[in-house]
């Protein structure tokens, strides 16, 4: 389908793209759907966050010294930063885990790559956060790895009746390409299903001139005469 979209091969894309959705339709997959499993925990998360910095902000008089070690205040930012660095690393880990689990060895690194980003950003807005806040992201983050590091294990698989992780490597090509070369690929195809989008527009509107407007003259003399 890239190659197609590379050379502008409208027909070629059309097909290959009809037979990618036949394929999800025979085996019922639904890409949709995978998003639905991390879109339900968005509201949990946001309860506990906002919940959890009303607390902070009274403050609950508990949170004052529930803490440990040098974060005693639960209601203030952690003073040495340990809480937020924390706290992106395992968000780090969980997302590297959570990618090299099972996926095609082919895909491509802008997602990796925009991911390893989503911990520096996160980095950069939760340095001030109350620490009750990070020490509930931490202990959630900690989970999520156990998570995902139990469920790459084949025994683990069988027990909860999950299929197993099968990748062939011989057969699927280990992409090499450069997330310069990629990102550069990605701006091309861009441009190009938009130049593609523009001239099946101007396509349509000439079809429809041709149809409702008058003859256009194409000949030096009627050949019907």
């Amino acid at each position: 389908m890239n190659q197609a979209r590379l050379v502008g091969d409208s027909m070629e894309f059309a097909r290959l793209s009809n037979e990618s959705h036949t394929l999800f339709k025979r085996h019922g997959v639904n890409p949709i759907k995978a998003m639905l499993a991390p879109m339900a925990q968005i509201p949990l998360f946001l309860t506990f966050f906002l919940t959890l910095r009303r607390m902070a902000n009274y403050p609950v008089e508990s949170l004052k010294e529930g803490g440990f070690s040098w974060v005693v205040d639960l209601s203030i930012p952690d003073p040495f930063l340990v809480l937020p660095v924390v706290t992106a690393l395992s968000l780090w880990v969980t997302l590297e885990l959570s990618f090299r689990s099972g996926l095609n060895p082919n895909q491509t690194p802008i997602f990796k790559y925009g991911a390893r980003i989503v911990p520096l950003v996160t980095l950069a807005f939760t340095y001030d956060f109350p620490a009750a806040i990070l020490m509930y992201w931490c202990t959630n983050n900690a989970l999520s790895i156990l998570q995902v590091a139990a469920l790459k294990q084949p025994a683990v698989r069988t027990f909860l009746n999950i299929p197993q992780i099968k990748v062939n490597p011989a057969r699927l090509p280990v992409n090499q390409k450069s997330f310069k070369k990629h990102f550069k690929e990605t701006m091309e195809n861009a441009k190009i299903n938009k130049m593609m989008e523009e001239r099946k527009t101007i396509d349509e509107i000439t079809f429809k001139k041709a149809g409702i407007g008058p003859l256009k003259k194409t000949f030096k003399e009627d050949p019907t005469r």
